[in-house]
């Protein structure tokens, strides 16, 4: 009996065929991952329209007193970037004690990968919420002093 050429894969094609379900898998985590990040952002954002419109007789005020709109704009980016500080340090809290209650020992490559998965997602989330917040800062700067007195 004679073994045809065609039933031998090559290396590379073995490889590809084993690690097909991870590529997919690793796919549909940055897929939700970003999902994710997208609602986070919407939401910060969301948030921080809310506040300037319930705040927006005291943004006048503000602005009556002397605050310049870039002030405004300032305090808004800053106050947003604590929020965003502070619900990233939870969530990494949380991630890095379930990482260690899931994984057991890990290795010091695995720890260096992990802690470079989490500054990642920190820079992006971080990122996207102050990205978010610009457009509500910037229109509680164009308050004008007269809303106070409505």
């Amino acid at each position: 009996s004679e073994i045809s050429p065609m039933a031998f894969q090559s290396l590379d094609e073995l490889r590809s065929a084993y690690h097909a379900k991870d590529r997919f898998l690793v796919i549909l985590l940055i897929a939700v991952s970003l999902a994710v990040t997208l609602v986070t952002a919407l939401g910060t954002g969301g948030l921080l329209a809310y506040w300037v419109d319930q705040r927006a007789k005291s943004i006048g005020i503000s602005r009556a007193l002397g605050a310049t709109p870039a002030r405004i704009w300032l305090y808004l980016q800053v106050e947003s970037g604590v929020i965003t500080a502070a619900g990233v340090v939870l969530g990494l809290l949380c991630t890095a004690f379930m990482a260690c209650q899931g994984q057991g020992a890990i290795d010091q490559k695995g720890i260096v990968s992990m802690l470079q998965c989490f500054a990642a997602a920190t820079l992006l989330v971080g990122i996207s919420c102050q990205v978010s917040a610009f457009l509500p800062a910037r229109q509680a700067g164009r308050i004008e002093p007269s809303m106070a007195l409505k």
